[in-house]
């Protein structure tokens, strides 16, 4: 039982949970269901230029994919949270996360 609380185990849950998400975010939500040209439209309906979702898909889905495999994850979750939450602000990935 002490094992499951140790910090890694927590941070390894995470990694693999937020990678799936990214995933079923990107391929199945913004693919499937909505349609690359669907989600440019929604894109441009706010007022973003429609090619930014192309962009948004491909880090979702590449960042999704490195987390999931623990290739580069703190690259990958760094640019995949300020892509998103601050309009690929990558300026702001210069303090080095530990995953």
């Amino acid at each position: 039982m002490k094992d499951l609380l140790k910090p890694e185990i927590g941070v390894f849950v995470f990694r693999i949970s937020f990678g799936v998400v990214l995933l079923a975010h990107s391929l199945y939500l913004k693919m499937m269901v909505f349609g690359l040209a669907g989600t440019a439209g929604y894109f441009e309906s706010i007022g973003l230029p429609g090619f930014l979702a192309y962009v948004v898909f491909g880090i979702e889905t590449v960042a999704g994919i490195a987390l999931i495999l623990g290739y580069k994850t703190s690259q990958a979750l760094c640019r995949t949270y300020h892509s998103s939450a601050t309009g690929c602000n990558l300026g702001a990935c210069s303090q080095r996360l530990v995953i």
